[in-house]
């Protein structure tokens, strides 16, 4: 599961790369962290293995932070699914879905634009 849109960014970061590498790299690490949190509060608690199942990589030499989940129903959770009905033959029933890394996502994005503008408003303003 992938997310995309953070592009607008991507000039702004460089430049924060060349200038602050270091301090870029634990601002993405804590930013991943407080992503990491809310998907865990978003996701729905049945036997806890899809809870437990979001990570995010340790170790980064790059300036992308990664959370995932390798939990095999993951998708269908989030996307959602459909099932069939016992009670009725060749019917459908849709499962509709939880989204609780995009819940998150948009839930922490305004946050991320305001620490990023008080931990890099020097240099976005240039």
């Amino acid at each position: 599961m992938k997310l995309k849109g953070f592009k607008e960014f991507e000039k702004i970061l460089e430049d924060i790369k060349r200038k602050s590498p270091q301090q870029l790299g634990k601002f993405l690490t804590k930013q991943a962290m407080k992503l990491e949190r809310e998907v865990k509060e978003n996701t729905p608690v049945d036997t806890g293995i899809l809870r437990s199942g979001w990570q995010r990589e340790t170790e980064s030499k790059t300036f992308e932070r990664v959370i995932y989940n390798d939990v095999e129903y993951v998708n269908h959770v989030e996307y959602g699914h459909r099932i069939k009905k016992k009670e009725k033959k060749n019917k459908k029933k849709f499962i509709p879905g939880k989204y609780m890394l995009h819940n998150a996502v948009r839930k922490i994005e305004d946050e991320f634009y305001l620490d990023l503008n008080k931990k890099f408003g020097d240099v976005i303003k240039k």
